[in-house]
């Protein structure tokens, strides 16, 4: 593989492990239960609002731009079909065949992520502007579902071009996540009543 195509892979490789990384926060935060959630709004839900918020337009915009495709307005993207592009030559046709699938796959996911970004995140479309409503709204199934996919590709072209794969597993640091976070929440609640 040639260097230029290393660095290009490095280059999504991180930004995909700083969006792993992102969602496990988010993950730990707002999706491990109802008790989490109410503790949040307990303790600003204002705050807690905003950086969940923050936190999803960021999930989105780093999809897409890691699914983007390899040109945009005459310039590369820094994007996996541009590197897929870049490297098919060195790939099987087997190995070819399973990451067109698997991108055919992962747009399919970010159908409605796709059209968020382009409408209301990244562009501001009159229309859409004025008719909030005809917004699509993503799950968090296709979030995960896209985030997956991209991680299939990732391993699909590394397996082959590289001879490795890549789990992607984001190791948060004890007592420097989302579940430090809710467990100083929890406490302070819990001290407060005490001393009431």
């Amino acid at each position: 593989m040639e260097s230029e195509h290393r660095h290009l892979l490095s280059t999504i490789e991180n930004e995909f492990i700083q969006l792993r990384y992102r969602w496990a926060l988010f993950c730990q935060l707002f999706d491990s239960g109802q008790a989490n959630i109410n503790l949040l709004n307990k303790s600003g839900s204002n705050v807690f609002q905003l950086f969940q918020k923050l936190i999803i337009d960021d999930v989105m915009m780093t999809l897409c731009r890691l699914s983007d495709r390899d040109k945009s307005m005459g310039h590369e993207n820094a994007s996996i079909r541009n590197l897929f592009k870049r490297a098919k030559e060195n790939l099987s046709d087997e190995t070819t065949k399973e990451v067109e699938a698997k991108l055919l796959e992962l747009d399919a996911h970010m159908k409605n992520i796709s059209t968020l970004r382009n409408k209301a995140i990244s562009h501001k479309d009159l229309n859409h502007a004025l008719n909030t409503e005809l917004l699509p709204r993503p799950t968090y199934d296709e979030l995960e579902k896209s985030i997956e996919t991209v991680r299939k590709i990732l391993n699909s072209l590394t397996s082959e071009l590289l001879n490795y794969s890549r789990n992607y597993v984001v190791v948060m640091p004890v007592g420097y996540d989302g579940n430090k976070l809710l467990h100083v929440l929890a406490k302070a609640h819990e001290s407060k009543q005490n001393d009431g």
